[in-house]
């Protein structure tokens, strides 16, 4: 079984879209907000062209099955810049194949590479990936760092 990461291109789009809708239906974003199109488009188009963002593809026999979309940015409290993922997901017929693992490699590279001095992940909460995921970032020496919650006004 060949599995591959790479940088996703403007022809990943509509692979990624979908796999980013099935993301944010799992989520608690779903009861407070409403998915547009157009709107996710311009974002994915914007971390494919854009050199301080980026979106890693993973495939299995060259089929899109996940993806990491991050940037990196200076906080406002130093001038090293820090690598935030913003969505991060593998299809679940896929998820023991070990792509989540590579995702996670390729994108600290990817903030290595970028002359990033932290890096983070993010974890949604609440849907069926979310303990194993803290596991697998504790393993990796990570700490949590902060916590979201959302309400709709």
């Amino acid at each position: 079984m060949q599995l591959e990461i790479r940088e996703a291109t403007e022809a990943d789009v509509e692979a990624i879209l979908l796999m980013a809708k099935r993301f944010f239906d799992k989520t608690a974003y779903s009861p407070v907000s409403n998915w547009d199109d157009t709107r996710a488009t311009e974002t994915v188009i914007q971390h494919i062209n854009e050199v301080d963002r980026c979106i890693l593809l993973a495939t299995v026999e060259n089929e899109p099955v996940g993806f990491l979309m991050a940037l990196n940015t200076t906080p406002m409290w130093t001038y090293s810049k820090i690598g935030i993922e913003s969505l991060f997901w593998v299809e679940p017929e896929v998820r023991n194949l070990g792509l989540g693992r590579l995702l996670k490699a390729h994108y600290k590279q990817w903030c290595i590479d970028s002359d990033c001095d932290i890096w983070c992940l993010g974890n949604a909460l609440g849907i069926d990936t979310t303990e194993e995921l803290d596991r697998s970032l504790r393993k990796m020496e990570m700490t949590p760092a902060e916590a979201m919650y959302v309400g709709k006004l």
